[in-house]
């Protein structure tokens, strides 16, 4: 037995081995890279992340050179949930990308904060409040998405070290349910706020950046908005409570680059919440909060900004 598994072991590395040459003889190359998540808020999160790159309708000049499909397989792990996503990516000219992926995932409900569960309506003194119900793994969160993604450096047109000012938006289109739900649930997914509902999002990102010339350290300098907006529903039916609003998300980041394998990024972020006519948002109120879907909007000033939680990102490129 020790023999055969040795000869099958050394057949396995020739194959492997050669398979890796001919990809690199092709031009395929892949990363693998890791980095921990960590923010003022009582949460963390582990991902791993591969990119197979194939090289795919290159030209020799500047604006598809570069071309390639992106295979990514990443994975995802919290203390109370875990998922995984394998996404395509296609660049066919240098400042456009385009993404198809889905998302699979699952949790549990623990002191440091609910994983997975439906966000039912129920009474209690008197009140309607929101209740995390589920079991461990009860249920898969599962979510398709397709999204357009341009890019633009001043430098391509304007040569020189200190004009890399950078322009992204990302324009993305998905459908996000949860398994043990019925299409009139809500539910939580990651300790968030237990809002989600199976249907379709719009989601937007906008990225103003500079990249230093310099500093031998940091790398770059952004401000970056994100809107995710939920269209299970119309409109009319959601707007007494504000789910018909998108949610904005304000952030300031510093990416530091240390070397070829360890970066850094550094987050401020803020983001917008809801007024309602009621005060079930006073401390007083956080063990009893009324139901969201029972509270009405402030029409007259329906939003404001709120100081959200201050993130850190460490990666590391393993290859």
């Amino acid at each position: 037995m020790p023999r055969r598994f040795f000869i099958g072991a050394v057949i396995a590395f020739i194959v492997l081995s050669g398979t890796a040459v001919q990809a690199q003889e092709a031009g395929i190359t892949d990363t693998t890279s890791v980095s921990l998540t960590v923010s003022s808020l009582p949460e963390a999160q582990l991902t791993i992340s591969e990119h197979i790159i194939f090289p795919l309708l290159r030209g020799s000049g500047p604006l598809t050179s570069g071309n390639n499909l992106d295979l990514g397989i990443i994975g995802n792990v919290t203390p109370i949930s875990l998922d995984g996503t394998v996404d395509l990516t296609l660049t066919p000219i240098a400042f456009l990308q385009v993404i198809a992926g889905t998302t699979l995932g699952s949790g549990w409900n623990m002191f440091l904060g609910n994983g997975l569960g439906l966000n039912v309506p129920t009474v209690e003194d008197g009140n309607i409040v929101g209740k995390i119900e589920g079991d461990p793994f009860d249920g898969l969160i599962w979510k398709m998405y397709w999204a357009g993604l341009f890019q633009f450096d001043l430098a391509a047109i304007i040569p020189g070290d200190w004009n890399h000012v950078v322009v992204q938006t990302r324009q993305e289109w998905n459908y996000q349910a949860n398994t043990n739900a019925a299409p009139d649930d809500s539910w939580i997914f990651k300790a968030d706020d237990g809002e989600n509902r199976n249907g379709f999002n719009y989601y937007a990102s906008y990225v103003l950046g500079y990249q230093m010339p310099a500093s031998p350290v940091v790398k770059m300098v952004a401000m970056m908005a994100e809107m995710d907006l939920r269209l299970y529903d119309k409109p009319e039916n959601r707007s007494v409570f504000g789910d018909d609003k998108g949610r904005w998300t304000i952030s300031s980041l510093v990416n530091f680059q240390f070397n070829d394998w360890l970066s850094t990024n550094f987050i401020i972020q803020l983001r917008t919440l809801r007024n309602y006519t009621d005060d079930g948002d006073l401390p007083q109120n956080k063990k009893n909060k009324p139901y969201y879907q029972t509270r009405q909007l402030y029409t007259d000033d329906p939003l404001r900004l709120d100081f959200y939680r201050f993130v850190a990102i460490l990666s590391f490129k393993l290859r």
